[in-house]
């Protein structure tokens, strides 16, 4: 299993965290040898139970995430197949300790749910409260499953008693846009697949369930009130030191290092170490390479346009004195100037200007050179 080390300055210590099925002694030994510091000022964690540690947030309204162990969906099926045979069988209490529960655990689905079966839940308990006489509590049900299922409608099967409150439940049409930290690879709102843009996903107001996709899935059960970020620390995922020459994963580490106010972190796989900070990550122990300026640019400069500008003036010169001239050849000037650089014909003679770099690549010259006449 990959490893990977933090030192975390907000808490004043070096933080190692790793996965499963690693011997600690050995990652400590590594990042110690690789950084010159003493294996005693590290702290150890699992990567997953310092990821659960920081707190999910969404600006735009509340968020619940995942502190438990992740519930498979046969579960959830299982919970509304309980509370379906307890409401025919008028058990309020086991329907609504089984609903309590699906309800619960939607932050720590594992796999995506369907819109039925979440808009179901929440209509069962909204109507189970209203028929022990919570009304409040069952209004707020009836409006959770509206907003999750936009298409849902009363169970004629069941007592009409609540049909008003819930045909009051009208969920808001307003649609703001979500932004997901890190970046997903694919979103799931409310168990339908949706595309995610450089502006996020768009999202009707009201209560969601959210499921995300990157190394791992996510979840997240939100209400939203207005547009914002929606920051999943848990995203970053145990694989991701397996990942982090690819620049989405050290991207969605550099997010949830800001995020926690962790200034920079030592990452290694026990053979190779990397080094977060501000905007990068570097692996220590291997040379950079040097990326050199090449002799000649591409491109007009202010030095390259200098030349050009020497290179018509002697140009119009030569082509005045051609003119002027019984026995020099005749001929227009034509000129050509790109690159920093010019090609000038004239009737006198060839004037070639172009910028060139010194072999440091810190300074730069002009070359001109001058034909005779042809």
């Amino acid at each position: 299993m990959l490893i990977t080390a933090l030192f975390m300055s907000a808490w004043g210590a070096d933080l190692v965290l790793y996965g499963d099925e690693v011997r600690p002694v050995a990652v400590l030994a590594r990042v110690a040898q690789e950084t010159g510091r003493p294996p005693g000022g590290f702290e150890i964690k699992a990567l997953g139970e310092w990821a659960r540690s920081i707190p999910s947030r969404f600006s735009g309204g509340e968020v619940r995430s995942c502190t438990g162990d992740p519930v498979p969906r046969s579960q959830f099926e299982a919970w509304l197949d309980e509370a379906h045979e307890a409401t025919q069988y008028f058990d309020s209490d086991r329907a609504l300790g089984a609903l309590s529960q699906f309800e619960e655990a939607l932050p720590c689905a594992s796999e995506v749910l369907s819109r039925d079966s979440v808009g179901r839940a929440f209509f069962l308990k909204g109507f189970i409260e209203h028929t022990i006489g919570n009304d409040e509590e069952g209004a707020r049900c009836y409006a959770d499953a509206r907003s999750v299922d936009r298409l849902l409608r009363f169970d004629s099967s069941m007592s009409p008693d609540s049909v008003e409150s819930f045909e009051d439940a009208v969920p808001d049409p307003t649609a703001v846009w979500v932004e997901i930290r890190p970046r997903p690879d694919m979103v799931w709102l409310d168990g339908e697949q949706v595309t995610y843009t450089d502006r996020g996903i768009q999202v009707q107001l009201g209560r969601h369930h959210v499921t995300v996709k990157s190394s791992a899935t996510t979840a997240a059960d939100i209400t939203v009130d207005q547009g914002g970020a929606l920051i999943l620390p848990a995203m970053i995922g145990t694989e991701l030191v397996a990942q982090i020459d690819q620049p989405s994963r050290r991207s969605a580490l550099l997010q949830i290092l800001a995020y926690a106010d962790v200034e920079r972190a030592y990452l290694s796989d026990v053979e190779r170490v990397w080094l977060a900070e501000r905007n990068s990550v570097r692996e220590l122990g291997v040379e950079q390479a040097v990326i050199k300026e090449p002799k000649r640019r591409g491109r007009f400069t202010p030095a390259g346009l200098i030349v050009a500008g020497a290179g018509l003036a002697i140009g119009a010169a030569g082509a005045a004195v051609s003119a002027a001239c019984e026995d020099c050849p005749a001929g227009p000037a034509y000129g050509m100037m790109g690159g920093g650089g010019l090609l000038l014909l004239t009737g006198s003679g060839i004037v070639i200007g172009d910028q060139v770099s010194d072999a440091s690549g810190l300074g730069h010259g002009i070359s001109i050179r001058v034909s005779g006449a042809f």
